[in-house]
């Protein structure tokens, strides 16, 4: 199954999750990109971002998109694995209308739905998918996105794609005019 990104590529299953134990016993190499989807209320609506159907990163070729795009704010995770796994970024969508925001549950009932309009959407950028990342997307993310979160990528001769960050990093900020501005 192949699915196309906001940038309108196609991808293929992601490699990211092969050989990773924990991610084995949930499907192992059958995780593909696919368009998420979301119940709200009584509304189904579709992300313009595909996917992955294990973890719910989003691809490297749209966090480097998102990353160079006004209004996009990010941030580091911690290091809880001893490497820096997760970024999160919020970027702006197409406005949603009667997005439910809350309820009141009463045993199994479900009633007073709160609603507002939803312009923004909240993602995360999990690094293990810079496997998925072509050279071309590496060197875009080295030369454009490491001087701002601080974390650089290279794909060595086996191909394995490896990270460099100075311990304990954590960058913040919003993107403004395709400059840079940390918090």
């Amino acid at each position: 199954m192949k699915t196309k990104n906001i940038a309108g590529s196609e991808f293929a299953p992601t490699r990211a999750h092969n050989g990773d134990s924990f991610a084995d016993r949930f499907g192992g190499a059958h995780y593909a990109w696919r368009e998420d989807t979301d119940l709200q209320g009584a509304h189904l609506r579709v992300l313009p971002w595909p996917m992955c159907s294990f973890c719910g990163s989003i691809t490297p070729e749209d966090m480097i998109a998102l990353m160079q795009t006004d209004g996009t704010t990010y941030s580091g995770s911690d290091w809880k694995y001893g490497f820096p796994h997760k970024f999160y970024v919020e970027a702006a969508i197409e406005p949603i209308d009667h997005y439910c925001c809350g309820a009141t549950y009463k045993g199994h009932n479900v009633s007073d739905h709160q609603y507002h309009t939803k312009t923004r959407e909240h993602l995360k950028f999990y690094t293990v998918h810079m496997a998925d990342a072509t050279d071309k997307q590496i060197a875009e993310w080295d030369a454009k996105i490491a001087p701002l979160l601080g974390v650089r990528y290279l794909r060595g001769e086996d191909g394995i794609v490896r990270w460099h960050a100075e311990p304990g990093y954590q960058a913040s900020g919003i993107v403004a005019t395709n400059q840079f501005h940390s918090l």
